[in-house]
């Protein structure tokens, strides 16, 4: 934390250097400085409780001559407003002189660079958390042990990635996880950001370290290449070794290393208003003191005693969104979890791993072991046991209500829909579904067995580029069918498991079945009729751009590059597989019947029909006049296959400043308004989801 404290000293210093007396015009109100925050941020939380996680680390000496970094995700510094008069920036740069606690020559200070360090280490069931912190504008070290090998399981971590259960995975599957995660902020540049390789242990590799040592890296590296995807592109060319306990050697050349990237980085040497570090400071100062959460008004109020205040509500706003797209800060302008502001992101961290590692404390307490076994074994979590377990750590107890606000927010957790005829008797006490706890299995005779007797749709699929989804993403979508619809159930069971949910639809005569598979989301709606009539197409519209607006929008708001495409399957395929799938293009764009040759002993024809009419009767009515009408559905352009194209992020030229973009796309045409909060696009008077015209 001292560290953090002189390089806002060290920013303040460069700022005054800058626009000082021999100062032509600068604005200290506007134009700011060329700030060293998050040279290397990974900012990324320690999900495994280490305490070390998210403090400072020692600070290197920068080249005076590299740019310094700060700035966040989609924030426009250009015009935030008008200038401080000429008159007042006497003022201003005396009161920004006067905070510094070191004297202005001491240009030492000058060379520093802040270094945010987040240890990413962690068990998978926090992994639903990564994706909230994850950035391009980072350095990563993808850290593995030289004295196993790659093809090694890892047997202290239970993996419950898809509806197949729990899967036994290997260090090579792990490093293959997260360069795919990293990938996914690549943007226009694949190669970015960079990664280094660090294999740890050095002291324990028996035998020619160095040649087995090559061959650790040349073995991962082969891997990956392997894969046939981009993600070795982020590989820098070195790869460091560290010996436990370390040599200052190894750290001193690897520590250089990472400012010497960061220091390359095209966001390196962005511009801030100068009035932000003084409140930065501020707030730097009370977080050193301990404070973790602080009102939004002790903020205005704290902004008010540094002498240069924005004050301005609309930029403190502004402020506060760049520092929670840089990891710094936790803060959301939505409802009433714009009265807090996270001030130590582990914090909110910390209250999660108290609840779901709070096993002795629940055991030994008779009225909360069945409470634990059911968060446990169902991901079910109860609010009186939350009570309890927070009445024991002050720290949270008196802000329960904003933490669990903030899981919502983020889809850690999720409260369940309770169907209105549902027996109103039943006073069990109110609960949370955890996605990321969720560890049934569902089988594929049981699901068959949950829509017996039903009509269904054939699979609607969600296959992403280069066969990756971070299981985050499919908890963030059922997190939002928990919110949307009501969990089945069949007699007392709730059918929510891992990988898989079924919601009841319609008062519960159809069933629709989220499932995510081997990277591939599908969803089906099932329809109970005693004159065994197809689901609703108005119902098959509505799930389809609830899902696709819920993908779009979770992918936008974590910034994540993943274009997918959509699919159908055949319904001779199983629930639970990748049988039969069918590219919604090629079936649009084809005849009156499509070979399926996704079956290994059966290749047949399906009617293009069958196929289009309930989730995209627009495109059977548009070329097909005579087959398939919307029964009630919302109205449909009538652009053939557009909705049906690769989902291409759009969310780049998001910016904080503004509600809304307005963007030209597609041939057609059409001006589509972006909505950056929601994810979603209009066009014309009709709303669908960002990519669908």
């Amino acid at each position: 934390m001292q560290h953090a404290g002189k390089c806002l000293d060290a920013r303040l210093i460069q700022l005054l250097q800058s626009i000082g007396s021999e100062n032509t015009g600068a604005d200290p109100n506007t134009e700011g400085d060329k700030s060293a925050q998050t040279a290397s941020n990974s900012d990324e939380f320690d999900n495994d409780g280490q305490q070390n996680a998210g403090h400072a680390r020692p600070i290197q000496p920068l080249d005076s001559t590299a740019s310094k970094n700060t700035g966040a995700d989609h924030v426009d510094l250009q015009n935030l407003g008008p200038s401080t008069p000429a008159n007042s920036n006497e003022a201003v740069l005396k009161t920004l002189r006067n905070l510094i606690k070191v004297p202005l020559a001491d240009r030492d200070y000058t060379k520093l660079g802040e270094l945010c360090v987040w240890d990413f280490a962690g068990h998978f069931v926090f992994y639903t958390t990564h994706h909230t912190f994850l950035t391009h504008r980072a350095v990563y070290l993808l850290v593995t042990r030289l004295d196993q090998n790659i093809n090694d399981t890892v047997n202290n971590d239970q993996c419950f990635i898809d509806a197949t259960g729990c899967k036994e995975m290997k260090i090579k599957d792990f490093v293959s996880y997260w360069m795919n995660s990293v990938h996914l902020y690549s943007g226009a540049a694949e190669h970015l950001p960079p990664v280094i390789l660090v294999g740890t242990h050095l002291d324990k590799v028996e035998g020619d370290i160095e040649k087995k040592t090559n061959t650790y890296f040349e073995d991962l590296r082969r891997y990956l290449l392997d894969m046939e995807s981009p993600t070795s592109s982020h590989l820098i060319d070195t790869d460091y070794t560290v010996s436990n306990p370390p040599d200052e050697l190894e750290i001193g050349n690897l520590r250089q290393k990472i400012v010497d990237l960061a220091s390359k980085q095209a966001y390196w040497g962005e511009k801030i208003p100068a009035k932000w570090i003084t409140l930065e400071k501020a707030l730097m100062e009370k977080k050193i003191e301990g404070v973790n959460i602080m009102s939004y008004d002790n903020v205005v109020e704290l902004d008010k005693s540094t002498g240069v205040p924005i004050d301005d509500q609309e930029k403190i706003d502004l402020f506060l969104r760049f520092q929670h797209a840089k990891g710094n800060m936790i803060y959301f302008n939505e409802d009433c979890l714009r009265n807090y502001i996270v001030l130590n992101p582990q914090w909110l961290i910390d209250a999660f791993k108290c609840i779901i590692t709070a096993q002795q404390f629940c055991t030994k307490n008779p009225a909360l072991v069945k409470h634990w076994k059911a968060l446990d074994k169902t991901g079910k979590l109860y609010l009186g046991m939350v009570d309890e377990i927070f009445r024991r750590e002050e720290k949270f107890c008196r802000h329960k209500k904003h933490i669990l606000g903030l899981m919502e927010r983020l889809h850690i957790i999720s409260h369940h829909v309770v169907d209105k005829d549902d027996d109103k008797s039943n006073t069990s006490e109110e609960f949370y579904f955890v996605p990321s706890l969720l560890k049934d299995k569902v089988t594929e005779c049981e699901i068959e067995n949950y829509v017996k007797g039903t009509n269904g749709t054939p699979y609607l699929c969600y296959v992403f580029e280069n066969n990756f989804l971070p299981t985050a993403v499919f908890h963030r979508l059922i997190a939002a069918c928990l919110s949307e619809y009501t969990v089945a159930k069949q007699e007392s069971k709730f059918l929510i498991f891992c990988g898989c949910g079924i919601f009841d639809l319609n008062g519960g005569l159809t069933r629709l079945v989220v499932a995510f598979y081997d990277s591939v989301i599908q969803i089906g709606l099932f329809r109970l009729s005693e004159g065994g009539f197809a689901p609703e197409t108005s119902t098959c519209l509505s799930v389809r751009q609830f899902v696709t607006e819920t993908l779009e929008r979770v992918l936008g708001r974590y910034d994540m590059n993943l274009p997918f495409t959509l699919n159908l399957k055949c319904e001779k395929s199983h629930h639970l597989s990748h049988e039969g799938l069918l590219s919604v293009d090629d079936v649009i764009t084809g005849g009156k019947e499509v070979a399926c040759h996704g079956h290994e002993k059966d290749n047949h024809t399906i009617t293009r029909h069958s196929l289009l009419h309930l989730w995209f009767p627009a495109q059977v009515s548009a070329t097909d006049p005579n087959q398939g009408e919307v029964d009630g559905g919302p109205p449909m352009t009538n652009v053939a296959g557009a909705c049906a194209r690769t989902h291409q992020m759009a969310v780049t030229g998001t910016t904080l400043g503004r509600d809304q973009e307005t963007y030209l796309c597609d041939s057609v045409g059409k001006t589509c308004v972006f909505n950056p909060t929601t994810g979603s696009q209009t066009v014309g008077h009709l709303r669908q989801p960002n990519g669908q015209i």
